[in-house]
């Protein structure tokens, strides 16, 4: 079989990322910055202090906070379970390892505080 000057062979290409592939990486990058942002985020607001009424505020952020902790966490696992394997959910996987630990700690902070 002769192939024109040029060309390469069709087993020697690079193999395409499907789609489907590419939208759970996109998805997958997005988690890491939000973790990115979310860990930012408790340091600003972990760092606030409340006197009166500002605790009633700080109280609502953290609660916001904690939700989209939560959502981003899923949609991090979901990202990380339709990737299965290669560089991509491994990057996602040490985001998810992050945001657990990032909530483990904020957890015992507050515990040991005695707010709860």
């Amino acid at each position: 079989m002769s192939l024109p000057p040029g060309t390469v062979p069709p087993a020697v290409r690079a193999p395409v990322a499907a789609p489907r592939q590419t939208l759970w990486r996109w998805v997958g990058g997005v988690h890491v910055v939000a973790v990115a942002a979310l860990c930012v985020a408790a340091v600003v607001i972990g760092a606030e202090r409340c006197e009166g009424f500002a605790c009633m505020v700080a109280a609502a952020i953290w609660l916001a906070w904690a939700g989209a902790s939560v959502l981003v966490m899923g949609v991090g696992a979901l990202a990380w379970w339709r990737l299965r394997r290669g560089p991509w959910a491994l990057l996602v996987a040490g985001a998810l390892a992050v945001q657990a630990l990032t909530a483990l700690w904020l957890a015992a902070a507050w515990l040991a505080s005695r707010a709860a």
